[in-house]
């Protein structure tokens, strides 16, 4: 009998192990100590995800995991590492790549690479002078946005999306302007994982109390990624653009009294 229990204990411990879902961190390549995810991370943890971080295992367990998490990036990856994780998104994985406000060009080298259709662009905050820091209005994309009302993100830049890409915005009265989009890069093998690109994320890192809806919505876009129950995203299934929504280059503005863009 004891040794039954032993069994049935065992044959628990194995299914529920391959069910976990698993996440890199790369807190490495990354401006910030780790602590300052906590809040995230804890979050993820609460929802039993096992977190594993970059600094502690590196990249050779990439294929075991459910999602990779890439923040606030201050060095470019290696051609190795780029080509792992297209692999990862190629046989099933998710990458939520958050940009804060500056040079996008590190995070674009990862989105514009040639061996893969992620057909998305971040246009750095220098030439995103006619942005509003405040957004207005917010359109709902479920179950990235579920519960999440008036948001105000620090500075967001702008994504731009072209074919394969797909924005989720926060805008004003004036235009659309994205701060987040999703990629199926692989759509036309017929593989349907993503990448989430999310601007002006600096405001992820301010205390739950100040900035709840942020909270929610970066929560959302990680438990999503990651695959958590009750926060599904089925596979391909391409939102429906309205009508009034565009994605563009911000207008240039060029103040000089000459006439030209002046306003």
């Amino acid at each position: 009998m004891r040794f039954a229990d032993t069994a049935t204990c065992l044959l628990f411990l194995i299914s529920c192990s391959a069910l976990a879902q698993n996440v890199l961190f790369d807190d490495v390549n990354n401006w910030h100590e780790r602590e300052i995810w906590s809040c995230l991370l804890d979050t993820l943890d609460s929802h039993g995800v096992t977190i594993h971080y970059v600094a502690d295992e590196g990249w050779a367990n990439l294929s075991n995991m459910d999602m990779v998490w890439m923040e606030c990036l201050e060095m470019y990856y290696s051609e190795t590492i780029k080509l792992l994780l297209q692999d990862f998104v190629r046989n099933g994985g998710n990458i939520v790549l958050g940009a804060a406000c500056g040079d996008s060009r590190l995070e674009n080298d990862i989105l514009m690479d040639s061996g893969w259709r992620t057909t998305m662009e971040i246009i750095p905050c220098t030439l995103a002078i006619a942005v509003p820091e405040t957004i207005m209005y917010f359109w709902q994309f479920p179950p990235l946005t579920n519960d999440v009302g008036l948001v105000e993100l620090a500075g967001p830049t702008v994504i731009t999306c072209g074919e394969n890409a797909y924005p989720f915005a926060f805008k004003d009265s004036c235009y659309s302007m994205p701060v987040a989009a999703i990629s199926y890069p692989f759509i036309q093998e017929g593989i349907c994982s993503w990448v989430v690109v999310v601007t002006g994320t600096h405001a992820w890192e301010a205390p739950f109390d100040t900035v709840a809806n942020n909270f929610r919505f970066a929560s959302n876009i990680l438990l999503t990624s990651v695959g958590i129950d009750g926060y599904e995203l089925v596979p391909c299934a391409i939102p429906q653009i309205p009508d009034d929504f565009c994605t563009r280059t911000p207008n240039p503005f060029t103040p000089n009294s000459d006439g030209i863009n002046d306003y």
